[in-house]
């Protein structure tokens, strides 16, 4: 297995080689199968390989096409899928946010630990696979999601995804007056590349303030939109 190689086209060489390899082989009256088995015999050349890949089909016969075809359909398989969450402010309660705990004043009502960000992420990776919403999986009535960590739902939602989805990226928002969010952007980015089982590079966090406008800008709520890529895997 160290010593055999499955070879494919193309195959490169310098234009005057070739010519004359070729030529060479042809006044012998020897026959190679590749041009590259030519260069080597005349010019003691040792190639150098490019490692490439299954899915780099040479295309020859009508099998080919149809195969070929078959790979780009589930390759070009993509959905998308979109969430918003909101969530009441009020003190004497924690705020967590990308599974950051934030000191602050006011911290957010709900059943489990209220992570808008968290949330926003998992139901839209839901929605992106057509299997309705974040209350139909995780409902705020069941008591055993009564305080518990956000982070579970998106360990769920991965497992939702198997081998036949991957994440392409996530982009999310965060609406909020108050505390400042940058502090802690890089480290909600990889909270949620690490709970997902993805590269951070896929993941994108921002914040924006109210304004002091409605209910985010007078710090009456949180709120989190997300939108989510994934597609088929090969």
């Amino acid at each position: 297995r160290e010593k055999l190689f499955s070879m494919k086209t193309p195959q490169g060489a310098r234009s005057e080689l070739l010519k004359e390899a070729l030529r060479k082989a042809n006044n012998e009256k020897i026959v190679f199968y590749d041009d590259i088995s030519a260069i080597e015999k005349y010019f003691s050349i040792n190639p150098h390989f490019v490692i490439g890949k299954d899915t780099n089909i040479k295309v020859t016969t009508q099998e080919d096409l149809e195969l070929i075809k078959g790979l780009l359909d589930k390759k070009m398989e993509y959905k998308i899928g979109h969430s918003k969450d909101t969530h009441r402010l009020a003190s004497g309660l924690k705020m967590i946010i990308g599974g950051v705990d934030i000191p602050f004043e006011l911290g957010i009502e709900a059943h489990s630990d209220g992570d808008v960000l968290y949330h926003a992420i998992t139901e839209a990776i839901i929605g992106a696979l057509g299997k309705g919403d974040i209350g139909k999986h995780f409902s705020d009535k069941d008591p055993k999601y009564k305080g518990i960590s956000s982070g579970y739902f998106l360990q769920e939602v991965r497992k939702m995804l198997g081998n036949e989805y991957e994440i392409v990226n996530i982009d999310s928002t965060i609406f909020i007056e108050k505390p400042m969010m940058a502090p802690h952007i890089e480290t909600m980015r990889s909270n949620i590349a690490n709970l997902l089982e993805i590269d951070v590079e896929r993941v994108n966090v921002k914040a924006t303030r109210g304004e002091k406008v409605g209910p985010i800008g007078k710090m009456e709520a949180v709120s989190s939109e997300a939108i989510v890529l994934i597609k088929k895997v090969l």
